[in-house]
C-alpha cells in the first residue's frame, strides 16, 4: 500500500481546501496511507479517521522547514506528495533543490487560473497605502506600467511555469481552466494538465431533497465571511428588497468580517436576516432552504453551490469564472452578469414574491450535482496516483 502526502497550509481548517482535503482522504485511505503537513492548523476542527498521521512545519525558518520537509518524505517513505492549493510559499519547499526527485507530485490549483489579479488590492502594503498612491496605480494600471503589480503577476507566472514543470500533474478544477490555465502562464508540459473536480463528501450520496413546498422561505450564504465573498454586497443587495414576505437570508459562517457585517445589519436595519455562524455540518441549513446566494469576488468552484444543489437548493451567483459557470449551467440555477447588482436585486425580489422558484428547479440542481459524486471522482483520484508511480 502506497504512503501519501497532503501538503497544505492549513489543516485541520474551516476553509474548502480543507473541507475537500477530508473528503479525498475519507475515500482514497481505502487504497492508501494517508499523510498530511502543514503549516498551521486548526486543533479545534475535527479530521478524518483516515489519516494514519498529521504533521505541521517546526516554524517560519524557511531552511528549518525544507529540512523537515525532505526528512519526513524519507522517514515515512511517501510514495506520492499531493501539493494542495499550489500556494508559492508552500510549493517552494516541496520543490527544493534537496527533495527526492524520484517521489512523484500532484500539484492541485483550488482557485481560478489568474486569480493573483483580483487580489493586489487585498495585499497589506497595497491596502496600507495613501488615496493618492492607489490613484496612482490605478491609472498606471491603464496603461500597463504598474511595477508593483506587474511584479505579483511576474511572480505567481514564474510560480506556476515552475510548479507545472516539476510536477507529475497540475489538477484544475474544470475543463474550461485547463486552456486559460496553459495559455496564461505559457506552460510547456500542456498534456499533465488536467482537470478534475471537487468532489462532494461521502455522507452527500444518500441525500433525498425535500419537495419544494417542504422548504422554508430562506435564501442561504454558506462559507467564510471575508472580504473575497462580499458578504457585505449580498447584505445590501438584500436590503434593497423592501417587501421581503417572510422571506429569510441566512448567513453560515464565520470570519474576519463577521463583527463588520453584525453591525452593518444594526446599523442599517436590515431585516430579515440571521446570522448562524460557523458549522461543520452545513447540511442543516441546506436541506430546508429554497435558494443559495453567493455574491463572491473570485471564486475557483464553489463546493457551497455543489453542496446545495445536493439537497435540491437552487443556486444564484455571479458570473465570476469558468468554474462557477461550469457548475450552475444546466443545473436550474440563475447567473448574473458580474456585478450586475440591479439585475441580482431584481432576482432577490422575484423570489421573495414567488415569481421564481419551483420543483422543477430543485430537481435540476439535484441532477446537477450527481456529476460531483465521490463515488465518481475517487476513482479518478486513485487512477491517477497509480499513473505518477508509474511513469
Amino acid at each position: 500500500m502506497k504512503n501519501i502526502l497532503f501538503v497544505l497550509n492549513i489543516y485541520p481548517g474551516k476553509g474548502g481546501i480543507e473541507s475537500v482535503t477530508n473528503t479525498l482522504v475519507e475515500y482514497l485511505c481505502r487504497y492508501f496511507r494517508i499523510y498530511t503537513l502543514s503549516l498551521s492548523e486548526i486543533p479545534e476542527v475535527t479530521k478524518p479517521n483516515g489519516i494514519e498521521q498529521s504533521f505541521v512545519f517546526p516554524g517560519e525558518d524557511y531552511d528549518k522547514n525544507i529540512a523537515f520537509f525532505n526528512e519526513l518524505v524519507a522517514r515515512l517513505n511517501i510514495g506520492v506528495i499531493i501539493n494542495q492549493g499550489m500556494f508559492l510559499h508552500i510549493s517552494d519547499i516541496i520543490f527544493n533543490a534537496e527533495r527526492n526527485r524520484k517521489v512523484p507530485v500532484i500539484s492541485c490549483l483550488h482557485g481560478m487560473p489568474m486569480y493573483e489579479k483580483h487580489i493586489f488590492w487585498n495585499m497589506p502594503a497595497v491596502k496600507a497605502a495613501s488615496r493618492s498612491v492607489k490613484r496612482k496605480w490605478r491609472i498606471k494600471m491603464m496603461f500597463n506600467r504598474c511595477k508593483e503589480y506587474n511584479n505579483l503577476l511576474d511572480t505567481f507566472k514564474k510560480g506556476h511555469q515552475r510548479i507545472s514543470a516539476e510536477s507529475a500533474r497540475t489538477v484544475l478544477l474544470c475543463d474550461e481552466y485547463v486552456s486559460s490555465y496553459n495559455k496564461y502562464y505559457d506552460i510547456v508540459n500542456k498534456v499533465y494538465v488536467i482537470a478534475v473536480s471537487n468532489p462532494l463528501p461521502q455522507k452527500y450520496e444518500s441525500v433525498k431533497p425535500l419537495k419544494w413546498d417542504e422548504r422554508k422561505d430562506e435564501i442561504l450564504f454558506v462559507g467564510r465571511v471575508c472580504e473575497e465573498k462580499r458578504v457585505d454586497l449580498l447584505l445590501n443587495l438584500w436590503r434593497r428588497v423592501k417587501n421581503k414576505n417572510g422571506w429569510k437570508l441566512v448567513i453560515v459562517g464565520d470570519g474576519e468580517s463577521l463583527d463588520e457585517l453584525k453591525e452593518l445589519v444594526s446599523r442599517h436595519k436590515i431585516e430579515n436576516v440571521d446570522f448562524r455562524g460557523y458549522t461543520e455540518t452545513p447540511e442543516t441549513y441546506y436541506k430546508d432552504a429554497k435558494f443559495l446566494a453567493l455574491t463572491s469576488k473570485f471564486e475557483g468552484l464553489g463546493m457551497c453551490l455543489i453542496e446545495a444543489m445536493r439537497y435540491g437548493v437552487v443556486p444564484v451567483a455571479f458570473n465570476v469564472s469558468d468554474g462557477v459557470k461550469s457548475v450552475i449551467e444546466e443545473s436550474g440555477g440563475i447567473l448574473v452578469k458580474m456585478d450586475d447588482n440591479r439585475k441580482f436585486v431584481k432576482i432577490l425580489k422575484a423570489i421573495t414574491k414567488g415569481e421564481i422558484g419551483d420543483e422543477r428547479m430543485s430537481e435540476m440542481a439535484y441532477a446537477k450535482s450527481m456529476r460531483y459524486s465521490i463515488n465518481t471522482i475517487g476513482p479518478r483520484w486513485v487512477k491517477i496516483i497509480n499513473e505518477v508511480v508509474e511513469d
